[in-house]
């Protein structure tokens, strides 16, 4: 007896339904039985929408009460579906993670949802990627995080959540960022991910790459306060020298340095 979906085992009955148990079944049956259910359950939205983009029949509402379809679901299936080729759909993202991100351009759906299944991320964290897209944030001081994040560089393996609240962001969205930084190598660091073996949860470490010493913006940053001094000083006609070598010294210094950043 088989629901033409799953099919039945020997001890495990598939009814349009439910599910019949007679016997006992053995671990590996209801496992195996357990897994078809899974490939179906995630197969399921994909087949309704391109059954529905593809039905011959011209009326497809018509189509869909004529077979016993829900007409409402089959065309939002159908509409998520047309977004998306075959080849383009990612077999480690589950539908929901293809509807969210539905509404972005195609080169920027594929880039969320790559992101999504090398970080295994809920659909929260999805929502999140998309939002960032749609809305780049601007932060209020990016030179804050580029230093607070060069503070967290030494090695040690932390949470996303960990990482969140030093750097006193959200926990929603810290996910796609550190996605995002580590594959455009933002802000100078080497950004690496792994499993906890131990906690199961997804860990990051950040170090600075092999030869770097020092990050500019942060010397930058530092130098700031005592270029203004100078400048005071050289304007007031203070310094020993002639202030006017002070000031294109110091123009220069800046220059260079501003130039490593960008």
């Amino acid at each position: 007896m088989s629901n033409d979906m799953i099919e039945s085992t020997r001890h495990l009955l598939a009814t349009p339904t439910g599910l019949v148990v007679e016997g006992d079944a053995p671990e590996q049956e209801w496992e195996d039985f357990g897994a078809a259910l899974a490939r179906a359950d995630k197969a399921l939205q994909w087949l309704i929408g391109d059954w529905y983009n593809q039905v011959p029949w011209g009326d497809k509402k018509a189509a869909c009460e004529r077979v016993g379809l829900n007409y409402g679901s089959a065309k939002k299936y159908g509409e998520i579906a047309g977004k998306y080729e075959m080849r383009i759909r990612i077999h480690n993202c589950a539908f929901a993670h293809h509807q969210v991100a539905a509404s972005l351009p195609a080169p920027q759906r594929t880039e969320v949802l790559e992101d999504a299944a090398a970080n295994n991320w809920t659909v929260r964290e999805v929502r999140a990627a998309v939002k960032e897209k749609q809305n780049p944030s601007k932060p209020r001081d990016e030179m804050d995080i580029r230093e607070k994040l060069h503070e967290l560089a030494d090695g040690e393996w932390r949470t996303r959540e960990d990482i969140a609240d030093a750097l006193e962001m959200d926990h929603s969205d810290i996910g796609s960022k550190l996605s995002t930084w580590k594959r455009r190598g933002d802000y100078d660091l080497l950004f690496q991910n792994r499993i906890n073996p131990e906690t199961k949860e997804r860990e990051w470490c950040m170090v600075l790459p092999e030869g770097r010493t020092v990050d500019v913006a942060i010397l930058l940053k530092s130098i700031r306060p005592a270029l203004k001094k100078i400048r005071q000083e050289a304007k007031k006609g203070q310094a020993r020298i002639n202030p006017a070598y002070i000031l294109d010294y110091l123009n220069e210094l800046e220059a260079a340095i501003q130039e490593l950043i960008d």
